[in-house]
């Protein structure tokens, strides 16, 4: 994959998170817990057990102190949490997070045991982007899909907090999601578009 096939990358959040995402903007677990801050987590509570406690290559940081964001938000996550979809959003970020020296790209869900972390800098050309980028990851064969599953969870990890102006838009699944984004926006006078998408979500027409 080279960058240039990045356009955003993405991060998947309750939306009642919103509003504290855009007073603070998006922080690692760590972060939210050190600033007591409320948060509505949607992920799966044994995998996030698990990335609590898994080391970072380099010994220094744990999974838990970096802000994780995906290449491809239509992902094995967003399908276990397909039917919360009214009350989910996807937030598109900016892709110029590759300037930053403690960014790490990992070639797979970041949790898994053979998933591989890079430094920024040669990370994504390790990426396949027909398996980072595939519509689904269903295979006949089980040990393929089960590598092609967690190909689509690749992500990028950017250490502590990611500023509020690299908000670039937020994608939601239905009509019914587009006035709860809207009313927090404007009660923060701020202005993002938001696109109905609802393929992200697992929503087909």
């Amino acid at each position: 994959m080279d960058i240039a096939d990045i356009k955003e990358f993405y991060f998947i959040t309750a939306i009642e998170n919103l509003d504290s995402i855009l007073a603070h903007g998006l922080l690692s677990h760590n972060q939210i817990a050190q600033l007591k801050i409320r948060h509505k987590s949607i992920a799966n509570g044994v995998i996030q057990e698990r990335r609590k406690n898994k080391p970072v290559p380099g010994g220094k940081y744990k999974l838990h102190d970096f802000v994780n964001l995906y290449f491809n938000p239509r992902n094995a996550m967003m399908f276990k949490r397909k039917d919360m979809h009214v009350d989910m959003c996807v937030l598109g970020i900016a892709s110029d997070l590759f300037n930053d020296r403690d960014t790490i790209v990992t070639d797979g869900n970041a949790s898994s045991d053979y998933t591989i972390f890079y430094p920024v800098s040669s990370g994504v050309q390790r990426l396949n982007k027909n398996l980072v980028f595939a519509r689904s990851w269903y295979d006949d064969d089980y040990f393929a899909m089960l590598r092609k599953k967690r190909a689509i969870c690749s992500e990028i990890l950017v250490l502590n907090n990611i500023p509020v102006n690299n908000i670039k838009q937020v994608y939601v699944s239905c009509e019914d999601s587009v006035g709860k984004i809207k009313d927090i926006l404007q009660n923060r006078s701020l202005s993002l578009p938001v696109m109905v998408d609802g393929k992200i979500f697992f929503q087909e027409d």
